[in-house]
C-alpha cells in the first residue's frame, strides 16, 4: 500500500511524467480479409486493396482443384476498417460481379501511415 513519505513515493511520483506522451494515442481498427475473385483479376483486387485501402497483403492462395474452385484466388490481408467503405460495389465491379469478400475484427493498432493522422486533425478543425 502506498504511504505518504515512503521510500516508495518518490518512485510513484514520476509515473505521471514518464507516461504523460503515452495517455492519449489514435487507434484505428484492424480488420482480417479475405476476399475471392476469380483468377484473372486477382491484380485489380491487389491494386485496389494495397493502394486505396491500405492493405498488408499477407497471403494470396490460388485454386486447387478442378472447375470453378480451380479458377478461384483468395487474397488474405488486413485492413483499417475506415478505408473499407464501399468495398462490396467496388470488389463486385472489379470482378464483374463474381467477387465476394469476408471480414472480422482484429485488433486496434495506430494508424500504419502518419499522414492519416494529418488527415483526422484536418477534418476535426
Amino acid at each position: 500500500s502506498y504511504r505518504a513519505g515512503s521510500t516508495n513515493s518518490n518512485s510513484l511520483s514520476c509515473y505521471p511524467i514518464l507516461l504523460l506522451p503515452f495517455w492519449i494515442a489514435l487507434l484505428e481498427p484492424l480488420m482480417a480479409l479475405e476476399v475471392e475473385v476469380p483468377s484473372r483479376f486477382v491484380g485489380d483486387a491487389l491494386q485496389d486493396l494495397t493502394v486505396t485501402r491500405r492493405a498488408h497483403i499477407q497471403d494470396i492462395i490460388t485454386g486447387v482443384g478442378e472447375g470453378a474452385a480451380a479458377d478461384l484466388s483468395t487474397i488474405v490481408a488486413t485492413v483499417p476498417l475506415g478505408t473499407m467503405l464501399g468495398y462490396a460495389t467496388s470488389i463486385r465491379s472489379i470482378t464483374q460481379g463474381e467477387g465476394n469478400f469476408s471480414m472480422e475484427f482484429t485488433e486496434y493498432s495506430p494508424p500504419m501511415e502518419d499522414n492519416v493522422v494529418q488527415e483526422i486533425l484536418k477534418q476535426r478543425n
